[in-house]
């Protein structure tokens, strides 16, 4: 996996995933837990253990 990508997790989520969720109208995992990450950092334990 290139890591890289996520340094500047707002451009991959506004550029990458946005495009992926547009082309198959879902998210995988990951990038649903960087929307998660991106919007509420302190709620992501709470996600993971769900």
């Amino acid at each position: 996996m290139d890591y890289l990508k996520f340094y500047d997790l707002e451009s991959y989520l506004f550029n990458e995933v946005r495009k992926n969720f547009k082309k198959n109208h879902y998210l995988i995992p990951e990038e649903f837990f960087c929307i998660v990450i991106w919007k509420s950092n302190r709620s992501k334990t709470i996600i993971k253990k769900k």
